[in-house]
């Protein structure tokens, strides 16, 4: 009613009606709260007025002013004339308003055409629009009052009459307006999307170099040239780098870090935001297209920063027309990126079989892949920076070396897994002092001694264990006496950590295969090794038959193997193991034929993979591993000698019984968890293990940690050199021994030998 008395007066005289922040009043709201509902009444009365100036003969002129055009409501925008302040702007008036400026505050000794230069490059860098005078004016306001800032300090502290204070003369140079400029909110920056808002996260990091362990193939690298990036004197040395970057690997490998460390060392802003959480909830057509234009105009705003997406593949792949139209923002935004921008955009993902290849190249030749420690140095160097962490609680026979040893022997983890093991370490210490704590408080109350008894049962458990273990070496510690001071973090609580990464899944599993493991060595059988994608694993019984083929039959068949596998995203057959058997007996049967003259071609050869997942729809044993373990099952079938169950084996094989590489084995970073299940076997004791040699080679500290458990390692080249490891024989031996076992079995073999040639050659 206020409002609507106001109008009707000021229309009934000749006035002019100036609104100044018309979007308080004229922005568009749904009308769903108490609020919103009162805002649409006082729009619909603007409204009704500015109708009946434009219909009837008041001599009142309405002036609304907003730097938020499309926020107004758009009826009322269709009642007004628009004019745009920075349309007709030419760059001599704006040099006119710098001119202005400089004479006004007293900086003859500034160029106007320079300072108009530095304004302009800020506000393309940070807008992407034109200069306004408004932005000119409140540089110059920014540049007065940061140089005011010490003498309004000096007063404030003396506390000294301002009449006599006397104001000493104010001089600037160009670079306080580089800094004004870079600090000054622009006059027409636009409103950015709550959902962009919601989705970064911006800080100032506080991490160094030393936090980083491992990568020392790829760390400086990375770093140098993102600082390169950052550094002016590329400018002026004709050098354009490319200021993005695209860090590929597993997750918890360091990726984000390796981002926030180059942060810190730049000295610039870092963004961080999730592919995931950006796309979150955008449903309506444009949606997406323009959190990207609102995300990559804060960022220019920000600048110097750098950009870090996070699962990118969610903003980078391309699979269907929706996120095509994203995509095509994304590389409009990369491509405009220069270095005179100073944004560094640094995408992360796991998944790069999801990347755009047209997205992936806007990020050449500054893509890395950044992979778990390679070796026990770099597995050193993570573990130590997490326990410096915790120093002060650490008993002395704690470091890095033997905690690592620890980890070895259950599974190679992430960076990540590694903190977050050590934390767990670190928890079940704290919380054995807080339950003795208790304990203490709880003094002579039996209720409240039984409570907290029955509440911390485990972890006063693991306090008398360790306990125990300070008397064995001659301390005394009662548990009325333990803190942090005198009761340390052993390995002991490293110990449960680590043993717990063990899920039940994978311990039934380990435990049930072998439990498949023959009491006895039989002839036809072996044992190899499996792990699991969690990087756990075990042994794998693998069984062999001989026998005449019948009419039509295919001669070598496989149960327990996988029945398909996941390429991608699709589900294909899975012919691994089935091609590893065909591989065996084809090799076998052509080192047999030209050393015996006997044809394997009119027998059927059947290979059992021994496993709890046989015969379970889309599972069993997937991959190419078992194919050495296969050949010797079938020279110990057709020999008829067993091997023993403490060798074991693992290796592709080709027809020329070349041994290849597997997986599984570790080095390079890689999971070792057949090493895992060899340690952790239960039924039988390891003494041999037959590996391929470039696995041997490339795997030295998995090897190492293998043989200082007592197991023989036998780095394998060709299948004949394991033969005197696994049955006592050379290759020589075998074929005479495989000959007679054949006639014992009156064994079909090629009709143009005839038998007493067949029976001779034993003697000769």
């Amino acid at each position: 009613r206020q409002l609507g008395r106001f109008l009707d007066y000021a229309s009934s005289v000749p006035s002019v009606v100036y609104i100044d922040e018309f979007q308080s009043f004229g922005r568009k709201v749904r009308g769903e709260t108490g609020a919103e509902i009162e805002d649409t009444r006082i729009q619909d009365e603007l409204n009704r007025w500015l109708d009946k100036i434009v219909s009837g003969k008041s001599r009142t002129m309405v002036i609304v002013a907003t730097n938020a055009y499309e926020k107004i409501r758009e009826d009322i925008r269709r009642r007004l004339s628009k004019v745009s302040l920075n349309d007709g702007v030419t760059r001599e008036m704006l040099l006119a308003v710098v001119n202005d400026s400089l004479k006004r505050e007293g900086w003859v000794n500034l160029k106007a055409e320079d300072l108009l230069d530095l304004m302009e490059r800020e506000v393309t860098i940070r807008r992407r629009a034109s200069l306004t005078p408004s932005d000119i004016q409140e540089i110059f306001r920014e540049v007065r009052k940061s140089k005011e800032a010490p003498l309004r300090e000096r007063i404030r502290e003396s506390r000294t009459d301002l009449r006599t204070v006397e104001l000493p003369k104010v001089s600037a140079g160009i670079e306080d307006f580089a800094g004004a400029a870079r600090n000054v909110k622009l006059y027409s920056e636009q409103e950015k999307s709550q959902e962009v808002v919601d989705a970064v996260y911006v800080m100032k990091p506080k991490v160094s170099r030393e936090d980083l362990g491992g990568l020392h193939d790829v760390k400086n690298k990375v770093l140098n040239h993102i600082a390169l990036a950052f550094n002016p004197s590329m400018r002026e040395l004709g050098h354009q780098s490319n200021p993005r970057f695209f860090l590929l690997g597993p997750p918890g490998t360091g990726k984000t870090l390796l981002a926030m460390v180059a942060a810190a060392e730049n000295n610039v802003g870092f963004i961080k935001v999730r592919g995931g959480e950006l796309m979150s909830g955008a449903n309506y057509m444009g949606d997406p297209e323009k959190r990207i234009k609102d995300l990559f105009g804060m960022v220019r705003q920000k600048s110097p920063c750098i950009l870090l997406l996070d699962e990118a593949d969610a903003i980078f792949w391309g699979g269907d027309p929706s996120s095509n139209k994203i995509l095509a923002q994304v590389k409009a935004e990369l491509s405009e990126l220069r270095p005179e921008d100073r944004v560094v955009v640094i995408a992360t993902s796991n998944k790069e079989q999801l990347i755009d290849q047209a997205t992936r190249d806007r990020f050449e030749p500054n893509i890395f892949y950044i992979h778990p420690p390679l070796n026990d140095v770099e597995w050193n160097e993570v573990v130590g920076i997490h326990l410096r962490k915790m120093q002060p609680y650490l008993h002395p026979e704690v470091d890095a070396v033997k905690i690592t040893k620890m980890f070895r022997r259950q599974r190679v983890l992430s960076p990540r897994g590694v903190a977050e093991t050590v934390s767990e370490a670190h928890r079940l210490w704290a919380s054995e002092i807080a339950a003795a704590r208790g304990i203490t408080d709880a003094g002579a109350s039996e209720s409240a001694v039984n409570n907290i008894t029955t509440k911390y049962q485990e972890d006063l458990d693991r306090l008398k264990e360790v306990l125990a273990i300070y008397q064995q070496e001659g301390t005394t510690l009662n548990r009325e006496q333990v803190n942090q001071n005198d009761y340390k973090l052993r390995l002991f609580h490293f110990q449960k950590a680590i043993s717990s990464l063990e899920s039940l899944e994978d311990k039934e599993h380990r435990e049930i295969a072998e439990a498949l493991i023959l009491s006895q060595p039989l002839s036809g059988v072996t044992y190899g090794l499996y792990t699991s994608d969690r990087g756990s694993g075990g042994i794998l019984t693998i069984q062999c038959n001989v026998r005449p083929a019948n009419s039509g039959e295919r001669h070598v068949s496989v149960t327990g193997q996988a029945s398909s596998m996941i390429m991608g995203q699709t589900f294909v057959p899975d012919h691994s193991v089935i091609e590893s058997a065909e591989n065996a007996v084809e090799a076998v049967k052509s080192w047999l034929w030209s050393r015996t003259r006997v044809d394997l071609s009119k027998y059927h050869v059947h290979f059992q993979i021994r496993s709890i997942l046989e015969g379970a729809p889309g599972a069993g044993v997937s991959g190419p591993s078992a194919g050495y373990a296969m050949l010797n099952a079938l020279i110990s079938e057709l020999s008829n000698t067993p091997i023993i169950q403490s060798k074991v084996m693992t290796g592709t094989i080709g027809v020329k019984m070349d041994v290849g590489p597997v997986g599984g084995l570790g080095g390079r970073g890689r999971e070792a968890g057949k090493l895992v299940g060899i340690l952790k076997a239960e039924k039988v004791k390891i003494t041999d293990l037959l590996v391929p040699d470039s696995n041997y080679r490339s795997a030295k500290d998995e090897m190492k940690m293998v043989q200082d458990e007592g197991i023989i390692v036998h780095p394998i080249t060709n299948a004949q050199d394991g033969w005197p490891i696994l049955f006592d024989l050379t290759s020589e031996e075998l074929a005479k021994k495989i000959r007679v076992a054949l006639v014992d079995r009156e064994s079909l073999v090629d009709l143009e030998s005839n038998s007493s040639r067949f029976l001779g050659t034993g003697q000769s």
